[in-house]
């Protein structure tokens, strides 16, 4: 009705829709539409018919791998995955943690050879305390470590509490995630 009342009545409806445009947006409007509604009738299709929706750069991951891992291939990678107790940087740095535990320490992080090295428990609170990444919680339950928490320590040197990084782990054998190598819940590095 607002557009009309402009129309005089000399002029014809049809002179007036040609002169504004507004006919012609009114068809590309009806061609877009139409255009939609073929799409999402080929992507339902598609779907109805078991074939999915195809590719899309979400799955690449999916296409890498190809397939799940099995629970008992995750299992194999959980074994690797070093465990040690918790100890606060504090304990560290007073030297109220035996050296066995600060070895353990070092060897966990990939410096097998600096625990061998260390004579005195001086040099090794210093190793620990550089190579060491002091988190006061877990990353997934975001529940504060308190002494004697079992930890799993990755090869990117995280630390998670044992329980909470193998059910972390085993859910990339389920449907919820694409056919993907584990990572890690911070930094996504593959764990292997």
């Amino acid at each position: 009705p607002l557009l009309l009342n402009g129309v005089h009545h000399s002029e014809g409806v049809s002179n007036f829709l040609a002169s504004t445009g507004v006919l012609q947006v009114t068809v590309l409007a009806t061609l877009a539409h139409s255009m939609m509604a073929i799409a999402a009738y080929r992507v339902l299709r598609d779907v109805i018919d078991g074939e999915g929706v195809g590719p899309y750069p979400g799955n690449r991951r999916q296409q890498r791998l190809g397939r799940k891992l099995t629970v008992s291939e995750i299992a194999d990678i959980l074994r690797e995955v070093p465990v040690e107790e918790f100890v606060s940087e504090e304990d560290v740095r007073t030297g109220n943690c035996s050296v066995a535990r600060m070895k353990r320490m070092l060897v966990n992080r990939g410096a097998r050879d600096i625990a061998e090295k260390c004579v005195e428990k001086d040099d090794l609170i210093k190793e620990v305390l550089k190579v060491r990444k002091y988190n006061e919680e877990c990353a997934i339950c975001a529940e504060e470590y308190v002494e004697g928490d079992v930890l799993r320590v990755t090869r990117c040197q995280h630390e998670f509490h044992l329980h909470c990084f193998d059910k972390w782990i085993y859910t990339f054998s389920t449907d919820s995630r694409p056919a993907t190598y584990p990572t890690c819940p911070l930094c996504k590095a593959t764990v292997q």
